[in-house]
């Protein structure tokens, strides 16, 4: 049996919903699968270890893997939580997609980078700063990124709280400092046409790809933030260096973001999404990614339903 998780609080995500349509019909529920959120997963301990979902006591001895769709909106507790849920599942021989190690390190923008530098993959000029820093110090440095930055908190994702900023600005940046502890400084790469890519890896392959665009006025081109998807298809160089950027995380199912300076034409890895999303990218390729993903995590890829 195959576990798909995910969370209530997140239920209005198209990943979800579409993964939960194709299940139900394709497969018979509770026989192939069983799709619940991880708001019911609690744990009893006496004389063993018992996890319930809900009312009911979860039967682990028949689930092969588990698929963690969203992890829901988390506190630090409920992140801790979570996590070793997935990594006592683990510890039992369950295979995780994500691994739990893998969530961490993608939810992590700092962790996601030093991966990546560990596998010598391109990344962004980029300084993490905490607010206790000597004032002096970090802005020394933050000029040497140039006389414009991006500002990114530590975790986040769907563009929230991104921020183009000029050098000139550096009491609003010290402010957003003081509030956030620890921030994110990036150089700022000028791109063509203000567009970014995404590549979505499925096991080894890229299995799809688009081109996101910011609206005209802005920098974001997150399609949450009203980002425009289009069609591309990715070069062997990118193709690869996605493929890679996925295993310095371990992910087995991501999507890996980049962006190209309109100057050098070097490429450059934005962030890797853990939680992988496609809405945007299913509406610029001509199958069902859906169906990919879900065949991929029941060990069905080259099937045909």
């Amino acid at each position: 049996m195959i576990l798909f998780i995910y969370s209530e609080e997140m239920n209005y995500r198209y990943e979800y919903n579409a993964i939960k349509s194709f299940l139900q019909n394709n497969y018979r529920n509770g026989i192939d699968y069983l799709l619940i959120p991880i708001e019911n997963i609690w744990v009893k301990l006496d004389a063993k270890t018992m996890l319930n979902n809900g009312k009911n006591r979860l039967d682990l001895e028949s689930v092969e893997k588990i698929y963690l769709i969203d992890l829901g909106k988390i506190t630090l507790t409920t992140l801790q939580y979570r996590i070793y849920l997935l990594k006592y599942f683990e510890d039992l021989g369950i295979k995780v997609i994500n691994s739990p190690e893998t969530i961490l390190l993608c939810r992590n923008k700092i962790a996601t980078y030093l991966a990546l530098k560990k596998y010598n993959l391109p990344v962004i000029p980029t300084i993490a700063l905490p607010s206790y820093t000597d004032y002096q110090v970090w802005y020394d440095h933050i000029k040497k990124l140039g006389r414009y930055v991006i500002s990114k908190p530590l975790l986040g994702s769907r563009g929230i709280g991104i921020e183009y900023l000029s050098i000139d600005q550096i009491n609003k940046l010290k402010k957003k400092l003081d509030k956030e502890e620890i921030l994110l400084i990036q150089r700022f790469i000028q791109t063509k046409n203000i567009c970014d890519m995404r590549a979505l890896v499925v096991g080894k392959e890229v299995l799809s790809a688009m081109k996101r665009c910011a609206q005209k006025g802005k920098i974001l081109t997150n399609v949450f933030q009203g980002g425009k998807p289009y069609p591309i298809k990715l070069s062997e160089n990118v193709k690869s260096l996605a493929s890679k950027a996925a295993k310095s995380v371990n992910g087995e199912i991501v999507t890996v973001d980049f962006i190209e300076d309109k100057n050098t034409n070097e490429i450059f890895v934005l962030e890797i999404n853990g939680f992988a999303r496609w809405e945007g990218m299913q509406r610029v390729v001509d199958f069902n990614i859906t169906e990919k993903i879900v065949k991929y995590i029941m060990g069905r890829y080259h099937e045909n339903i």
